[in-house]
């Protein structure tokens, strides 16, 4: 097995792996990743295991054999001079409302998704908590620039109007009023199921065992996305009445594209950018 050929291989699928060292670790390949900061802050790009994971290290084990399969991987994050921590008021809150989400000891140099395992919800609720503490009205793109604990402490201390601890719970955040509202297409819904569960059932050889145990009341339906299939197999199984009121959560860079958006225009579909307006996603989501 040729590590440095895995190596090459990985980072023909992306551009925002600066370095790659591909290690047997248990008797598998193991890949050490030193991402593209500067290439994702220009992509805006968040989530930046999730990229390397999905669009490097899953799509080169998709062609890969079995015994050339990457089994695991570590994201390093770059080496800085670690800044003094600073002694003020705006320090200390947002450290503490950040150890609070992660559980994590707080450094100045500390990467907030890398280091401290941030995700795209934590992200939406550290967003929301500036603006209400410190009175700093920002996008949420510019997070996308913010990828250290000093980062942001310098950001928030440049822009802060006042110095007031706030605690939003989900509740909160959800219920604000938002211009949007969900459009129903019930008719439509109708149409696509007609046409998908007949392909899925002899395509596929789909089976449904126990949809009488599908909630008539409020929930949310998570497949273990097997594919890009999950959200039409589900959409083609759901009872008639169910599916009128259902809506589906897709990513805004697949189903925004020109080939799929008609397809989520009129399928009850939001879309989804885990990058940028999440809070708003999350808020259309939660309209009743």
């Amino acid at each position: 097995m040729n590590l440095h050929k895995i190596e090459e291989k990985v980072r023909s699928y992306t551009k925002f792996i600066k370095e790659i060292e591909v290690i047997y670790h248990d008797g598998y390949p193991f890949a050490l990743v030193y991402p593209d900061f500067d290439a994702l802050r220009e992509a805006k790009i968040i989530n930046i295991e999730e990229e390397i994971k999905w669009y490097a290290i899953e799509l080169y084990n998709m062609e890969s054999d079995e015994d050339e399969k990457i089994r695991g991987y570590k994201i390093l994050t770059d080496k800085i001079d670690e800044m003094a921590e600073p002694d003020d008021d705006v320090y200390a809150i947002l450290k503490s409302y950040v150890a609070t989400l992660t559980k994590c000891e707080i450094l100045p140099s500390s990467h907030l998704e890398l280091d401290l395992g941030l995700d795209s919800l934590n992200y939406v609720e550290l967003f929301v908590f500036i603006q209400e503490s410190f009175g700093v009205k920002i996008d949420e793109a510019i997070f996308s620039n913010i990828m250290k604990m000093q980062d942001l402490y310098l950001y928030v201390k440049a822009y802060t109007l006042y110095i007031r601890p706030s605690m939003l719970a989900w509740e909160d955040i959800l219920s604000k009023e938002i211009d949007e509202k969900l459009v129903y297409s019930p008719f439509i819904m109708t149409i696509y199921k007609t046409v998908l569960y007949p392909f899925f059932k002899l395509y596929f050889r789909l089976e449904v065992v126990g949809e009488e145990n599908i909630p008539t009341y409020p929930c949310i339906i998570a497949p273990s996305h097997q594919s890009m299939l999950d959200g039409f197999l589900i959409e083609s199984i759901l009872p008639y009445k169910i599916l009128k009121k259902s809506f589906f959560l897709a990513y805004k860079q697949v189903f925004g594209t020109p080939l799929l958006s008609p397809l989520s225009k009129h399928g009850q579909t939001i879309l989804i950018d885990a990058n940028e307006n999440l809070k708003h996603t999350m808020q259309h989501c939660a309209l009743p």
